[in-house]
Order: structure tokens, then sequence, then C-alpha cells
């Protein structure tokens, strides 16, 4: 679902145990972990393209957030909307935000009653916790299911090693009200390992017209392993989030007429529960519970200020409270090297409450429920010594039920229409398959790839219910991606990749006019999109003090049922990040990033605004103190001004100065 067309319907309505929480094993790679198959394997030796951007990498460039620290990826976009406070969208191959899967430690997050399509806010993930973040590029359906549509992002926080217990704090200061503090601590023996944080993020500065963000969360968990052939892991996180920022569509601090900001206070409680027995060269047994419980609060001014009469236009309030609770079991044996297999299932139930309010164009209150059940094998053979196979495929059943009361402004009458229906949802059933084979030439240097894999996506909760523009029969979303790929070696000192796919998006999820409706629009399903693109990127160590890391994106969009662009979608994107230790005591890093331009379609002008192009350049400085390091960062080194969006401006140059000490 596009989030300009949600906006104007609104304005017109008014690591190794936690990435495995969801039943998806891990497995290790060139010392990292990968999510995207739930049989062992290692990156190079997976089909589809995948993208890992580690822990050390994360303190050694420093980046500003999770978002900053997810943009550098290949095949990645970014953006947010503003300064700070506005929401924060990631973008694969040309698909919509709410096309990728997002896991926090293994644990889906996305959020069903949004008014984005169920996308997730990258900004409610604080910095400093995170271990490392994967990204898999391309359909994961046939091992997540729904939401899987275009990609997966597993953020792996901090988990307990064997040893002495190791705390850690963290503090950082900056301009534009860029606030930063936490403390952590970790430990465990064979038998028990555990960690625990605490952080606070915030930017932007409180006050009339100024966009800011603050953002708390806790986390914990624990994993016992009484016997070699029996583990328990417990994970808990919880974060509270308040922002302030010009609504979407608005115009921004540049051009927007309100200048009243939107408001939204959002908090969310993620909980795993996992038992594994056995051995795998036997077989294992795995069962995993989840819980998401999320609810939201916000208050969007109207873009006009006052009506036609000259009355003030009320703010927009939209509550939500949505819950997602998961049980999930595989069986799995490892006969050997060259054949590995697995099977499993899953029952998943939502639940979603939306309580909105649009001013003048009437309120509702929609009440909706969808259980899940899911069943999975994945096959992993290898018949020759430099080939392999992979195979999955999975099956989804979903249905639930809803109910919508309240009252819709009825513009020929002028008059408030009460509403009051009950609706079963129509039962759907999706198989996805994914096939994959990899073939390491006789120098064992390279490696060529290919993979054919399907996602779908179930319709959003908001689209399926919402009082102005929902509708209950809605069709799933799908996708079909082909790709090619190769990893060449180069000599020990690093790889390079490149990976060339062709992507198929159907029946996509868009507003259009239906005069029908209360408003003349309405959700439905549009015909197909078509993303092509190439994706080459390079990792490089030259010596024992420079390393290098390149990404290049090239794409092109075909929409073929004749509407207009897709908006936020810029088909070129380049990043390039150099991290230079002078010595033992000092680093040195930069980033550099390019994005081309794309379409934006605010609600203050009739037409789609063409933002250009814009390049901007990090840098970072690092000097270890003993346990102790201090970092001077500087974002946006040249002062760059761009827009990411329609009369949102971004920050100029900023300062920062962290400090980090562990002991």
């Amino acid at each position: 679902m596009r989030r300009t067309h949600v906006a104007a319907a609104a304005v017109l309505a008014a690591s190794q145990v936690f990435a495995q929480q969801t039943g998806a094993p891990v497995y290790e790679a060139e010392g990292l972990i990968v999510s995207a198959s739930r049989l062992s394997n290692t990156a190079s030796g997976l089909a589809q393209s995948v993208s890992i951007i580690t822990g050390e990498e994360l303190r050694s460039i420093n980046p500003t957030d999770t978002k900053s620290a997810i943009s550098t990826a290949v095949g990645i976009h970014v953006d947010q909307v503003g300064k700070a406070g506005g929401f924060s969208s990631v973008y694969v191959r040309g698909a919509e935000q709410s096309h990728l899967l997002i896991l926090i430690d293994g644990i889906r997050v996305n959020d069903a009653t949004t008014t984005r399509g169920s996308a997730f806010d990258l900004s409610e993930i604080d910095l400093a916790s995170i271990e490392r973040i994967e990204v898999l590029r391309g359909p994961g359906s046939a091992v997540h299911g729904g939401e899987a549509l275009a990609g997966v992002i597993n953020v792996v926080t901090k988990q307990g090693a064997v040893g002495k217990p190791k705390f850690g704090a963290h503090a950082g200061v900056g301009e534009f009200g860029y606030r930063r503090g936490g403390a952590s601590a970790s430990g465990g023996t064979d038998a028990v390992r555990y960690s625990f944080t605490a952080a606070h993020e915030a930017s932007g500065e409180s006050g009339d017209e100024e966009a800011s963000q603050r953002l708390n969360t806790v986390g914990a968990s624990v994993k016992f392993t009484p016997t070699k052939s029996a583990a328990i892991d417990l994970t808990l996180r919880h974060a509270r989030r308040k922002s302030e920022e010009f609504p979407d569509g608005s115009g921004g601090e540049k051009f927007a007429l309100n200048r009243l900001l939107e408001e939204k206070q959002a908090r969310d409680t993620i909980a795993g529960l996992g038992l594994a027995i056995g051995d795998a060269q036997v077989a294992r047994f795995e069962v995993r519970a989840s819980l998401f419980d999320r609810t939201e609060e916000s208050e969007t001014p109207d873009i006009l200020p006052l009506d036609p009469a000259g009355f003030p236009v009320p703010a927009r309030t939209d509550d939500t409270d949505f819950k997602r609770k998961s049980l999930q079991f595989t069986l799995s044996r490892e006969f050997s090297d060259k054949l590995k297999l697995l099977v499993g299932g899953e029952l998943q139930q939502e639940d979603g409450t939306l309580d909105e309010d649009a001013t003048a164009l009437g309120a509702g209150l929609t009440e909706l429920q969808r259980d899940t059940r899911s069943l999975f094998a994945e096959a992993s053979f290898a018949p020759l010594p430099r080939l392999s196979f992979q195979l999955g495929l999975r099956h989804d059943s979903f249905d639930g039920d809803g109910s919508v009361r309240g009252q819709i402004f009825n513009f020929g009458t002028f008059a408030f229409d009460p509403v009051d229906r009950r609706f079963d949802l129509k039962k759907e059933t999706q198989t996805t398959p994914h096939v994959g084979a990899v073939w390491t030439l006789p120098n064992g240097a390279t490696t060529l790839k290919a993979s054919y894999s399907e996602g779908f996506k179930a319709p959003s909760f908001f689209a399926l219910g919402n009082f102005l523009v929902g509708r209950e029969d809605l069709k799933p979303e799908r996708s079909r991606n082909f790709e090619l790929g190769m990893q060449q070696k180069l000599g020990g000192r690093g790889t390079f990749d490149v990976s060339v796919f062709r992507v198929k998006y159907r029946d996509l999820v868009d507003l259009v006019e239906d005069f029908t409706a209360p408003i003349g629009v309405r959700l439905t399903n549009r015909s197909e999109v078509v993303s092509t693109g190439i994706e080459p990127s390079v990792s490089l160590r030259l010596g024992d003090r420079l390393r290098l890391r390149g990404a290049l994106t090239l794409m092109d969009l075909d929409i073929r049922d004749g509407k207009e662009a897709l908006p936020n979608r810029p088909e070129k994107k380049a990043s390039l990040s150099a991290i230079y230790d002078l010595n033992e005591r000092h680093s040195f890093s930069a980033t550099a990033n390019y994005v081309g331009s794309s379409i934006d379609q605010p609600q203050v002008v009739t037409e789609g605004v063409r933002l250009g192009g814009y390049s901007t350049l990090d840098a970072a400085w690092r000097v270890k103190l003993g346990r102790a390091s201090l970092i001077l960062s500087v974002d946006n080194l040249f002062d760059k001004e761009y827009q990411q969006f329609f009369g949102f401006e971004n920050f100029g140059r900023r300062f920062r100065l962290d400090a980090r000490a562990e002991f």
C-alpha cells in the first residue's frame, strides 16, 4: 500500500538463539550468522542474496541510528519523513515499505493495523543493542510466510557469552538534540548465558514546529543448556517511543499550511521462548513461542488549518492495539554434509483494534482477528562436491473475521450515517516455493548462483477494515523473483559479488477512484509492477589497516497498469565505506552515499514532484583509551541540502561525540 496514497486517504477521511525465535535457525558464515534458511550453510553457499552488517562495523562507522546503519547495505533504500520523529521506511528492489518482513531477534514485528500496510518504523530499534543486521533481498515466504514479499531484515541484539561478567556503558551528545545513553551486562557459563541492556536515544528539539524523537528500550536474554542435546532460551524486549513531526504529504517545514505537528506515542513488547532437544545428526526437535504486542496513539492535524467556512479543522486521531502470537515447531536431521532435511509447522494468531476519528468525515472502531496455519519443508543436497541445491516449500492457510462500527458523513444529506457491519474474511491459501543452485568452479574462487522464489503478503488490517477506504475482499499481494549471482574471491583480500534480478509484483494494494465509496476512493488490487536490476558490491581488506565496502544498485521499474510512477523509489543508489586503523588506538572511518532522483506525491500540490538526487559524506574518528573509547562523528560533512520528501529538510552538518566503556 503506497504511503502517500494512504496519507491522502487520511486527509480525505481526515544472534543464534534469538534468530531462531520464529523457528528460523541460523547458520555460521565466515564468522557471521545469517537468517535465511533453517538449514545450516555458509553465506557463500546460499543461492539468494544476503548482506550482513556486523557489530564491529557498526562500532567503527558509528552511524546516527539504525536506519542510517541499514542504508549502507546493497539493494536497500531507507528514508525518513523529516529530520526526526517521522516514519523511517525501507525499500528493497522497488517494493513497498510494507513488503519487507522485519524481525527483531527472529520475532516478526510488522504491525498489521498501521496505515502504511503493516510496515515497521526502524526508528523504534535502538542502535546500541544491535549485534548485527542481516538482510535477505528477494522473497522469503518459503521460510517465513507472509510479509516477506520482497525480503527480510533480521536485527539481532547482543547476547551473552561464556566468561566472566562484562559491564558496558555508553553516552553521546551532539547538535540538533542528539542524545544517547545506556548500559549493559552479560556473561555466563556452559550451562547459563545471559545479557541485559537498557538504552535511551533522542534526536531533534521539542517545541513549536520542531521535530523530535525520544526512544527508551530495555532488553534481556537468557539461555539454559543443561545438556549438550537440550537448550531453553528466553528473550524479552520493551520499547517506548514518542515523536513529533509535520504529517506526511503536508509540505514539511518549508511548505506546510498548517504549522501543527503530528504527535505519536508507541509501546512495543516482544517475548520469545524456545526449547530444542536432540542432535542434528540424528534428529532435532524445536518448539518456539513468541509474542508481539504493540499499541500506538497518534494525533494528526489536517494539512489545511481552516475549512472553507473559516473554522479550524480538528486533528485526526488514531489509536491502535495489535497482538501477534505464534507457536512453531520443527524436526530436522542432517544425514551428512550432502543431505539435510527439515519439516515443520506454525500456528499464528493476530488480533487488532483500530479506533479512528477522521474529524468531520466520521469515526470508526474496527476489530479484526486472523488465524494462520502453516506447514513447511526445506532440503539441501549436494550431488557433486562443488554443486549444491536448496529447496523450500511452505503452505499457508489463513482466515478470520471482523467488525466495523461508527458513522460516516454523507455529503448528499449532510448528516452522519451509522456504520455497523460484521464480516468473515475469505479463507485464503498460499503455497510459496524456493529453488536455488550454487556451483563453485574448479578454481575454488568463483561461485555461480541461481534462484527462483515466490512471496506473498496478506492484506493489512487497515486495508481490510478501515471504515472509509477498506474492503474485506482484497486479495493477497504476490511476487516472483528470478535471480542470477556470482561471487568472486579476491585472493584472500575480500570478495566481489553481483546479482541480477527480475521481480514481478502482482495484486498490489492501492487507492483507486470508486464513487460508491464514502469519500470517492477505495483500496483495491492493482495489476502488475516489474522490477529489474543489478546489484554489484565489493568488500576488501587492503593490508592490515584499511577495509573497504562498496555497493551499487541500478534498477528499472515497469508499471504495467498505466498508473503514475511509484513514489520514493530511486532507481540509482551507491555507497562506499572505508575504515582505516592508524594504529592500535586510533581509527578513522568515512561513509559516502549517493541516492538518485525519485518521485514524491505530497498532498499540498496536485501532481507528483520529482526530487533531485543527492550525496552525503559521514566521517568518524575513534580513539581507544584502555577499556573505553571516544568517537567524534560528523554527519553530512559537506552540509549538503536535500529532501527525501517534498518540503521536508534533513539535518545539515552535525557534530556528535560518543563514549563507550566495557569492564
